[in-house]
C-alpha cells in the first residue's frame, strides 16, 4: 500500500485533524521489480556477452558508455570519456581515422556504421572490439549517437586461429605440383582444385569449382569398366560418380590407377586415392581424391629395370667370359705345355750333342716344334680377339647370300669332291650378326664336311635354317661323311689342335675357333654322329 497523510486546518488555522489517503500499488510495485529485474538480467548478460553501450549528445557534446564499454576498455567505473579521448584507444594511422570518417558520416548524413577495430587498453593489453553506431535524425540534423561495443578479441583469436589452420591446409594441399588434390561435395561436384591439379591436368581451378565433377578427367571406357567391377563386388547398381566413391561411403580402401585426361586431350596414368571427408558428427560431408602422377615413377621403374636387365646381362656375359679365361687358360696350359716340353727336350740334346750333324738334326725339329707353337699361339690369340670384340659390327645378313659366297671360296674343293647341295633357308632366311664370324662358320662347318667326307659314296651336304620354340634362329649342317665316335671323342671334339681321322689336312682348329664365334654372341653349338653314317652340327643363335 501507499499511504499519503496530510493536515487539515479550522477557520482559525490550526490543526484540526489528519486526512490519510491509502492507495493500493501492488501491480506497480511487480511493474517496478519486474523492471528492475530485467534491467539486472540486461546488465548481467551484457556483462556475460562483453557488450556495452554508448550515447553521443550532440547538443551537449556528453559522451556516456556503460560500465562495459568501460571494463572492455580497461577503465574504472568513475571515468569520464569523452569522444577525442575514446578515438584515442584504436589503433593508430589508417584505423583511427575510418573510424572518425564513419562517425563523420553518420553525422553528417545519417548513415549507420558497424566496424571491427583493434584498440589498446588502458592497461597496454590489445584488444578486439565491434563498435555498431546509429545516427537519431531530428529534421535532418543529427541530434543524438547511439550504439553499442562488443568485446570480440576471442572470437577473432579463435578466428585468426582458423585462419592460420586454413593458410596451413591451403599450404599442405598445395605443398607439391606433382600431386592433384580434388575434392567433392556429395554429389560430384568439385570443391577445391589443387595447384598440383592445375599443373597436371591444365585446368584452372575457376573452371571447376563448383561447375565440374571429376568425372570430366577419366576416360569414359575405364569409368564404365570399373562401374562393372564395383557393381559386381558390391552386390549393387554402381554408375557414375559413385564409382569413384562407393567403397570411400563404406570406409574401405580405395587406391587404384587410372588414366587422367588433361584438358589438351593428352593422357598420363595416376595413382588415385578416394577418401570421406566427416563431420564432428561422422557424417560424410564430401570426398578427397589425391592423385599422383605415375609418369616419372613408371620412367624411373622403367630405367631401373633396364638397368637391372644390363646388370644381368653383364653378370651373365662376365660369368660367361670368366668361364671362357677359365677354358682359355686351361686349352693354352693343355696346348703349350707339350711344345715347350719338347722345346726343353730338345734344348738338353741340342746341348749334349758335339755331333754336328745331329745338331743340324735337332735344330730342324727345333723348327717344326717352334712353328707348332706359333700356330698354336695364333690360334689362341685369333680366339681372344673373337671373344673381345664380338658383338661389335652387327648387320643384317641372309644366308643364302653367305652360302653362295662360300662356295665360290670353295669352288675348286667342292668340285673336287663331287659334293652336292640340299639348301633351305624358306624358315628363317636372315640374321642379324657379325658378317666376318657367319662367314667363317660356314667356311668351317662346309670344309670340314669336305674333309672327313667318305669315299665309298657320293658327298651330300644339307644346310636348313629355322627357329627354336623360344623363337630363336637356327642353322644346320648336316653331311654323309665318316663321321665322328662320340662316345669316344664328344668331349674333346671343339678342343684346340684335337683331331679324330687320319686326315693330313686336319689341325684341330677350325671347330674350336667356329665354337667360340657362336659362343661369343650367346650361342651354342650341338653335334650329332654316327660313324660311317654322317655328321651333323646343330647352331643356335
Amino acid at each position: 500500500l501507499s499511504w499519503d497523510i496530510k493536515p487539515w486546518h479550522n477557520m482559525e488555522g490550526e490543526i484540526g485533524g489528519i486526512i490519510m489517503y491509502t492507495d493500493n500499488i501492488t501491480a506497480y510495485t511487480t511493474l517496478r521489480q519486474e523492471q528492475d529485474r530485467l534491467v539486472e538480467i540486461l546488465e548481467k548478460a551484457s556483462e556475460a556477452a562483453r557488450i556495452g553501450a554508448w550515447e553521443l549528445d550532440l547538443n551537449s557534446q556528453n559522451l556516456y558508455w556503460s560500465n562495459t564499454v568501460k571494463a572492455i576498455h580497461g577503465l574504472s567505473p568513475d571515468y569520464q570519456p569523452d569522444l577525442r579521448t575514446g578515438l584515442d584507444f584504436i589503433e593508430a594511422g589508417w584505423p583511427r581515422k575510418a573510424a572518425q570518417a564513419a562517425i563523420n558520416r553518420a553525422i553528417r548524413i545519417g548513415k549507420p556504421f558497424d566496424r571491427e577495430l583493434k584498440i589498446t587498453t588502458a592497461e597496454g593489453e590489445d584488444r578486439w572490439i565491434r563498435a555498431l553506431g546509429d545516427p537519431q535524425m531530428n529534421n535532418g540534423t543529427c541530434v543524438r549517437l547511439f550504439g553499442l561495443v562488443q568485446d570480440i578479441t576471442p572470437l577473432k583469436a579463435q578466428e585468426l586461429k582458423i585462419a592460420n589452420l586454413l593458410a596451413e591446409l591451403d599450404a599442405i594441399l598445395n605443398a607439391t605440383t606433382e600431386v592433384s588434390i580434388i575434392s567433392s561435395d556429395l554429389h560430384g561436384t568439385i570443391t577445391h582444385f589443387s595447384r598440383g591439379a592445375e599443373k597436371l591436368l591444365g585446368y584452372r581451378a575457376q573452371e571447376m569449382i563448383g561447375k565440374r565433377t571429376p568425372e570430366i578427367i577419366h576416360l569414359p571406357a575405364e569409368v564404365a569398366t570399373r562401374s562393372r567391377e564395383v557393381s559386381e563386388d558390391l552386390g549393387m547398381p554402381v554408375a557414375g560418380f559413385e564409382v569413384f566413391v562407393a567403397y570411400a561411403r563404406q570406409g574401405k580402401p580405395n587406391t587404384k590407377v587410372w588414366t587422367y585426361v588433361r584438358k589438351d586431350g593428352s593422357q598420363f596414368r595416376v595413382q588415385l586415392s578416394v577418401t570421406a571427408m566427416r563431420n564432428a558428427a561422422g557424417s560424410i560431408i564430401g570426398f578427397v581424391g589425391v592423385a599422383t602422377d605415375l609418369t616419372e615413377i613408371n620412367r624411373l621403374r622403367e630405367e631401373a629395370m633396364e638397368k637391372n636387365r644390363s646388370l644381368h646381362t653383364l653378370t651373365e656375359r662376365l660369368t660367361k667370359q670368366n668361364l671362357q679365361l677359365a677354358n682359355f687358360a686351361h686349352i693354352t696350359s693343355h696346348n703349350l705345355r707339350a711344345p715347350v716340353s719338347n722345346l726343353n727336350s730338345l734344348l738338353g740334346f741340342y746341348k749334349e750333342s758335339d755331333d754336328p750333324a745331329d745338331r743340324t738334326q735337332l735344330m730342324e725339329k727345333f723348327e717344326t716344334v717352334i712353328h707348332h707353337l706359333t700356330s698354336t699361339l695364333d690360334s689362341l690369340v685369333q680366339a681372344l680377339i673373337i671373344r673381345e670384340d664380338a658383338h661389335e659390327d652387327l648387320e643384317p645378313l641372309h644366308f643364302h647370300e653367305i652360302f653362295e659366297k662360300t662356295k665360290q671360296t670353295v669352288v675348286a674343293q667342292i668340285s673336287e669332291a663331287e659334293a652336292n647341295f640340299s639348301v633351305d633357308f624358306s624358315e628363317a632366311p636372315s640374321i642379324t650378326y657379325k658378317r666376318d664370324f657367319l662367314e667363317s662358320i660356314f667356311l668351317n662347318l662346309l670344309t670340314n664336311a669336305i674333309k672327313y667326307r667318305s669315299q665309298e659314296r657320293p658327298l651330300h651336304i644339307r644346310i636348313t635354317s629355322g627357329k627354336s620354340t623360344q623363337g630363336a634362329i637356327t642353322l644346320s649342317f648336316a653331311d654323309n661323311g665318316s663321321g665322328i665316335d662320340l662316345d669316344k671323342h664328344g668331349a674333346k671334339l671343339f678342343g684346340l689342335n684335337k683331331t679324330f681321322h687320319q686326315n693330313q689336312d686336319a689341325k684341330g682348329v677350325g671347330l674350336f675357333i667356329t665354337k667360340t664365334q657362336i659362343e661369343s654372341l650367346g650361342g651354342k653349338i650341338a653335334t650329332e654322329s654316327q660313324v660311317n653314317v654322317g655328321t651333323t652340327f646343330h647352331i643356335t643363335f
